[in-house]
């Protein structure tokens, strides 16, 4: 299996296999988004709609999808295997918060981690496997595993594989990989790179 593209994205700054995608200068992290959202000309209403972490994995999603020869694969043979520290923590408190005036339905619907898998899979077609594990830290061996797990056991042929988490604008992480199970490229998908890459 191999590596196609990788994401970054922390601190401000989208990047990708082949560098720096885009700075924000610091900006915090609801700013740079739309920010980005406008620089590359994304058209995704439901966008706006998202909670934060959603639109940081749906941004990572859509750098990753950049130069991907979609239409080559079949809607089944694309996975997805994410996870993070705290699912949807922070969008929980604030959907708690809310329910001591009007609960907030816009906000429920998020407090649900595939939420932010099925949003991804909505924009992209995906109708293949995906999982959604929590972890204490970023854990490359449970991604490595469960991503071969899936590849030998399944259809797939492509998989976006990786860590989402955000706490608040300015602590957030997003780490994604696309990998393929028969196409070449410079990275082989390996627990090394699943380390190494991305940092």
């Amino acid at each position: 299996m191999y590596i196609l593209n990788h994401c970054r994205i922390s601190k401000g700054i989208i990047s990708d296999s082949d560098g720096i995608v885009f700075d924000s200068q610091g900006n915090n992290l609801a700013y740079f988004l739309k920010e980005f959202y406008k620089f590359d000309k994304i058209i995704y209403p439901k966008f706006y709609k998202m909670d934060e972490q959603c639109k940081l994995a749906f941004i990572a999603s859509e750098v990753l999808f950049r130069n991907f020869r979609r239409d080559d694969y079949a809607d089944e043979e694309l996975a997805m295997i994410f996870a993070n520290s705290d699912s949807t923590l922070t969008t929980d408190m604030s959907f708690w918060d809310s329910t001591f005036a009007i609960a907030s339905p816009g906000l429920f619907v998020y407090t649900l981690p595939n939420i932010m898998l099925g949003e991804i899979a909505i924009r992209n077609k995906i109708k293949g496997e995906n999982i959604f594990f929590i972890s204490r830290e970023y854990d490359p061996k449970l991604l490595y595993n469960q991503t071969e797990l899936v590849f030998q056991n399944t259809n797939t042929k492509i998989a976006i594989v990786g860590w989402v988490n955000y706490e608040n604008d300015t602590s957030y992480l997003a780490k994604l990989f696309l990998v393929s199970k028969s196409d070449e490229a410079k990275n082989i998908f390996s627990l090394e790179n699943l380390i190494n890459l991305n940092n």
